[in-house]
């Protein structure tokens, strides 16, 4: 394990987090953990397309959360994943004392490609928890689906929107709060919460991430508008009919 990138905002480790977790502590854990890639055949579905990659199938089987548990000090979370494993991750966050509140969709506007003859799924699931500790800035109407452009440039399979990130963000973190993103790919949780001004914890196994994520972090400024990114979102599930790009 070592510190890959660090500035006033943002720490991002290079390393197993199962093996860097118990050394850091945060108050909100907001990720995409890896999760629905293994095809029959072995390999793995991204984009509509398949790709030979990592044989991410164990992870898959067992449903992995444990490494929640692992997590110092948090008091709420939302995870990305996959759909059909929504009761392993209610129960997921429920195990570690994080009481599961809700579902959240987010809705991608596109259908993308599917190589099976099925019905093409055009949103993400995640999960949100939290006990009654941890903030809360989204008021008393809320929505739980969340719709927000892909990524026009994505330097990763499964990358998710910083305007995607940045509306979660503002709901379940004030300024002050400390992220941790232990998935962090290429970072678009780390480079939403450094715009916000949150401080973040990143950890990515794959040192390519690493150095992608570093990059899009180190020209990211706190209350930076990043037009180049993602396509403006019209923010009236807020409350406010103000026009941002995240």
């Amino acid at each position: 394990m070592s510190l890959f990138y660090a500035d006033a905002f943002v720490q991002l480790f290079h390393g197993d987090c199962y093996e860097i977790l118990p050394t850091v502590s945060a108050d909100v854990v907001v990720t995409d953990p890896p999760y629905g890639l293994l095809a029959d055949s072995g390999k793995v579905h991204m984009g509509g397309g398949v790709v030979n990659e990592a044989d991410w199938g164990e992870w898959d089987r067992v449903a992995s959360w444990d490494w929640l548990a692992l997590c110092q000090g948090i008091v709420a979370a939302v995870v990305f994943h996959d759909h059909k494993d929504a009761t392993r991750a209610w129960e997921g966050l429920a195990a570690v004392g994080v009481p599961p509140r809700q579902f959240l969709y987010w809705d991608k506007g596109d259908s993308g490609l599917n190589p099976r003859r099925n019905f093409v799924n055009c949103v993400e699931q995640a999960i949100y928890g939290r006990r009654g500790t941890s903030p809360w800035n989204g008021g008393a109407i809320t929505p739980n689906i969340l719709r927000v452009n892909r990524a026009p440039t994505p330097d990763h399979p499964t990358q998710k929107p910083i305007a995607l990130m940045s509306r979660i963000l503002r709901v379940v973190t004030d300024v002050g709060t400390m992220v941790l993103d232990p998935f962090a790919g290429s970072g678009s949780t780390l480079v939403a919460a450094k715009v916000l001004g949150r401080k973040s914890i990143g950890i990515e196994i794959d040192e390519k991430y690493c150095e992608i994520a570093a990059r899009r972090i180190s020209m990211t400024n706190f209350q930076e508008v990043l037009p180049w990114e993602d396509e403006p979102i019209q923010q009236s599930w807020l409350g406010t009919d103000e026009t941002v790009d995240g």
